[in-house]
């Protein structure tokens, strides 16, 4: 769908094609934050990555919810089961690690996670 919208400003209020490419990027924000647009279509749209577009919400104050139905809709099969199987396992630990566990069992795999992670997934 197309949608032209006419405003009246006074002739030197602001540059037309500046005014256009803000309007349709707070447009697209929007449609984002009400679950009207995808994360991944929104970042097409905009030229951008996920996580800037997501950053760009974040300066809003929006935030898209990891457990918003339409939110799920739009996650790959992978990220979707990570994320049940994370939920099953914590919800049967009797005890919560702490953070300064978490580190600590961390710190003795070798190599460094984030560059894998970083190959694994791409930009994300």
């Amino acid at each position: 769908m197309k949608l032209e919208v006419e405003i009246n400003l006074p002739g030197d209020a602001m540059d037309k094609v500046e005014l256009e490419q803000r309007v349709r990027r707070e447009t697209i924000l929007s449609l984002l934050a009400d679950r009207k647009l995808g994360l991944e279509q929104a970042a097409n749209e905009l030229g951008l990555s996920r996580s800037a577009v997501a950053t760009l919400l974040r300066e809003r104050g929006k935030w898209l919810s990891l457990d918003d139905a339409t939110a799920k809709a739009h996650r790959s099969v992978r990220d979707l089961d990570l994320l049940e199987r994370a939920r099953t396992e914590a919800a049967s630990l009797v005890h919560s690690p702490t953070i300064e566990e978490v580190r600590s069992a961390l710190a003795v795999i070798p190599g460094s996670m984030s560059e894998s992670v970083i190959a694994e997934r791409g930009e994300y």
